[in-house]
């Protein structure tokens, strides 16, 4: 009886330790399991952080260049730049509308008699509105080479772009006597809508601070516009010496 009953104890504490063995290799074996799981979506959270970033860089870029679709497309020019363009540009200039956009300025300019340069990554809007006085020169501002140099212009146009490495060139572009017109956004208009991210908004006094010393600044601005208030912007009306 008592050899009976310790064959049952140890077939009991057999089939115990059977089931606990088989329980821990299932609960490795999910366990592993959730981990590649995990690690995976891990993964693939980090490829759309990235994507989405890169996405916003590119939209800020997109917007603040003027070049959307739909409502937020621009076809007037900005108010400032007809201002200065009137107060500082006598007919037949030479002029390089940089980050053309939709063309809306090298058109304007076009029509007042000006030569005009227009330069953008996508020309297809620059292209559909032909001009005998535009020349369209496609070209990836922020992944290539300068793609004008040597040449001088009497005047450089820059609204709503900014891609900080490219200032020297844009500086160096304006012949003796010539004007540098800049107009964007700057820092503070993160509150109000996009560009949003301070790689294309300007620090206040950015553009006087960053321009040579050869260049007189004749007119400059920084500050909250529209009424409401829509946005931030800075610009600069600046001349070469002769």
């Amino acid at each position: 009886m008592r050899k009976s009953r310790g064959l049952e104890i140890a077939r009991s504490t057999s089939l115990r330790c059977s089931a606990r063995r088989a329980f821990h290799q299932r609960a490795a074996t999910f366990l592993h399991s959730f981990c590649k799981r995990l690690a995976a979506a891990s993964s693939a959270l980090d490829g759309t952080r990235i994507y989405l970033a890169q996405r916003g860089s590119r939209f800020d870029r997109r917007y603040a260049a003027g070049i959307m679709d739909g409502h937020h497309r621009l076809t007037k020019p900005e108010d400032t730049i007809e201002r200065w363009v009137q107060q500082c540009l006598p007919a037949g200039c030479t002029v390089l509308d940089v980050a053309a956009g939709s063309g809306r300025h090298a058109a304007w300019l076009a029509d007042r008699g000006h030569m005009v340069t227009a330069v953008d990554r996508n020309i297809e809007a620059l292209q559909s509105r032909p001009h005998e006085n535009v020349r369209v020169l496609a070209a990836d501002l922020e992944a290539q080479p300068w793609p004008l140099p040597g040449e001088r212009f009497d005047a450089v146009v820059v609204v709503n772009y900014l891609w900080r490495p490219l200032l020297a060139d844009l500086f160096g572009s304006i012949a003796a006597g010539g004007h540098l017109l800049y107009e964007t956004f700057a820092i503070g208009n993160e509150q109000f809508g996009r560009p949003r991210n301070p790689n294309f908004l300007l620090r206040e006094n950015e553009l006087q601070d960053v321009l040579p010393n050869d260049f007189d600044v004749i007119e400059y601005h920084h500050g909250e516009v529209g009424k409401p208030t829509r946005a931030v912007r800075q610009g600069l009306l600046a001349q070469r010496r002769r």
